[in-house]
């Protein structure tokens, strides 16, 4: 039971960073980014790739996240222009081309099979079980402070009543001499770097990545999360991944306790999409509404 507990919050961490970098880019900014696992899933790989070849996983994380805000800076400059639904689409579209052609062209990243045997950042050899997750809780929690601390400083700047003026009206905000674009494209890159740690830390854990893991419905998933949560509120986004993960792991584990009619995987996607209904109609501000900002 103590694993099963350590494990259920490295996952409500590992995507309260994924929340968190959604919130920055839809919940700040009004990006609406629907490739957010192609982030998450090439932070994976490079992250694997790097450790694989014998570099210490703290190296390979430096990569993924390097290598994610690269591969986002790159996306946006040619993209960011366009209107948020086609943006929206677009993003979606690239996010299953990734996914297919790693999955298809085995000398990238060893296709369907993916990568195997990626070392840990600590190694189970003289370590239990709930030993190994207790220094992963430690990790992720670290990194989650880390961007948590990051976007806070962001936020509550002027920087960030910029990207605020821009999601609010970005018309408006050219006229007043801002450089949108040049704002867009910086939160993007964070939002997409973000991503890319979660995708480092996921396959230093795993042991494994391969592109199964990263469907579009992991890109749904984190919307839910940071739309029930409160998109413009960077605790609202924890939140709702604590929440959502909550539900997963309750219902996986429901089924020991009591007798229901259908599959606990099947239960689980109709709460969230009874609960999805709920907030878009009756709460569309998330459980935790955008914090007002002192300007002195």
């Amino acid at each position: 039971m103590i694993a099963f507990i350590l494990d259920t919050l490295i996952w409500i961490a590992l995507y309260s960073i994924l929340s968190l970098s959604l919130s920055i880019e839809y919940g700040f900014t009004g990006i609406m980014n629907f490739g957010k696992a192609l982030f998450f899933m090439i932070g994976a790989y490079v992250s694997a790739i790097v450790t694989l070849n014998g570099l210490n996983y703290f190296i390979g994380l430096l990569f993924a996240i390097l290598f994610s805000a690269l591969i986002g800076l790159i996306l946006s400059i040619s993209m960011i222009r366009i209107r948020e639904d086609y943006f929206a689409i677009v993003t979606l579209a690239l996010n299953e081309c990734f996914r297919i052609i790693l999955k298809n062209e085995y000398w990238i990243a060893g296709g369907p099979i993916g990568l195997r045997n990626i070392p840990s950042a600590f190694p189970l050899k003289n370590l239990s079980y709930e030993i190994f997750l207790l220094l992963n809780l430690l990790l992720i929690i670290g990194i989650l402070l880390f961007f948590y601390l990051f976007l806070r400083i962001i936020i509550n700047s002027p920087y960030g009543r910029i990207l605020r003026a821009i999601r609010e009206d970005e018309l408006l905000t050219q006229t007043l001499g801002k450089n949108t674009f040049k704002y867009k494209t910086q939160a993007f890159t964070i939002g997409s770097a973000m991503a890319g740690a979660a995708g480092s830390f996921l396959s230093q854990y795993i042991g494994y990545v391969s592109t199964d893991l990263f469907l579009s419905t992991t890109t749904f998933t984190i919307w839910i999360m940071c739309i029930i949560g409160g998109p413009s509120n960077i605790n609202g986004a924890i939140i709702g991944a604590l929440f959502m993960r909550g539900i997963e792991r309750g219902t996986r584990i429901l089924k020991d306790y009591v007798s229901i009619p259908i599959d606990p995987n099947n239960f689980m996607f109709i709460i969230t999409g009874i609960l999805m209904v709920i907030f878009i109609m009756y709460k569309p501000e998330g459980i935790l509404r955008e914090k007002r900002m002192r300007v002195e």
